[in-house]
């Protein structure tokens, strides 16, 4: 049973296809869960809004002349924190530039998990571009 968020706490949900169980997953954690399926958007949104943490789908991390989504949301929220999931069965190698934490998607009580972590950390602990 995934762990209840403090009140008021916001997570963009970056992902490729209309249903996630990741989604509802949050939501069941007491997360406030703003989806969005394009990079744009995604951004948009974390200039429009109050967002705590942005997860990331690695499908959608797609960059445009060397900028990753993650670099573009952190340009708008440098203390955003960035979870990437992936679907990959092992995880390995350096975090991309901007992501705070790589995660596999099979195991959505993990992103919780991690997304918690995450915002009990210090911002200047956040922000990771170099």
């Amino acid at each position: 049973m995934p762990k209840h968020a403090p009140q008021f706490l916001t997570v963009l949900l970056l992902v490729d296809r209309r249903s996630s169980a990741l989604k509802r997953y949050l939501a069941q954690a007491g997360y406030d869960v703003v989806e969005s399926f394009t990079t744009d958007r995604a951004v948009a949104i974390c200039v429009n809004n109050e967002i705590d943490v942005a997860v990331l789908d690695q499908a959608c991390f797609v960059e445009t002349d060397g900028w990753s989504v993650a670099q573009s949301i952190k340009a708008v929220k440098p203390n955003l924190c960035i979870v990437l999931v992936s679907s990959a069965k092992k995880l390995k190698g350096a975090l991309p530039q901007g992501v705070n934490a790589l995660v596999n998607a099979a195991n959505p009580e993990k992103v919780v998990d991690e997304v918690e972590r995450l915002l009990h950390q210090s911002p200047a602990h956040r922000t990771r571009l170099a």
